[in-house]
């Protein structure tokens, strides 16, 4: 299959697709705006609470949101606002967050697992970002019981963009890559 020019670009922030001359955008479905057309990428995402099993087993296994002041988390921060995420649970119906401490900072949602794999603490991820680590019991989840799910991820585009010949082939590859189902 052949791609006609094609520029992918990173960027956590909100950006307005056509003000920048972007195609399209992946996001968590939530963040879609209602006048995009959307295309679901992956099926929904549970947030996970991960550490490797040494991490745990010499730290504990913290059974309530509250535990984690006791922990080492590795945090991440947002590269476009710069603040740092705080980690949400759900307790009862109701929204908690936590803001657990830690010292090692990163804005790479890759380096969350991988620090984590490191046994250098606790890392808030979406559980499809680490299925095969959890799969092969290099990481282990704790605090699922309070853990949000959420709308997985979707290709969003501009309605009347949904007809170009390689939208529809990104579409297809992205779809085939990332097997919504799963």
């Amino acid at each position: 299959m052949v791609f006609p020019a094609c520029q992918i670009a990173v960027d956590d922030a909100t950006v307005d697709l056509t003000a920048r001359g972007y195609d399209a955008g992946i996001r968590i479905g939530e963040y879609v705006e209602l006048d995009m057309a959307a295309v679901r990428l992956t099926r929904d995402i549970a947030w996970s609470v991960v550490g490797s099993p040494a991490y745990l087993d010499a730290w504990g296994r913290p059974e309530h949101p509250e535990d984690l002041t006791r922990h080492e988390a590795i945090r991440y921060r947002f590269p476009a606002s710069g603040a740092i995420y705080r980690w949400e649970f759900e307790r009862d119906g109701r929204a908690l967050t936590v803001d657990p401490p830690g010292s090692l900072i990163v804005n790479d949602g890759g380096l969350l697992s991988s620090f984590a794999l490191a046994g250098l603490g606790l890392s808030y991820i979406a559980d499809i970002a680490v299925a095969a680590e959890l799969a092969s019991g290099e990481l282990e989840q704790v605090l699922q019981p309070f853990l949000p799910r959420t709308p997985g991820l979707f290709l969003y585009f501009p309605r009347r963009a949904q007809d170009q010949p390689k939208l529809r082939a990104f579409i297809d590859v992205a779809r085939a890559v990332l097997k919504p189902g799963r």
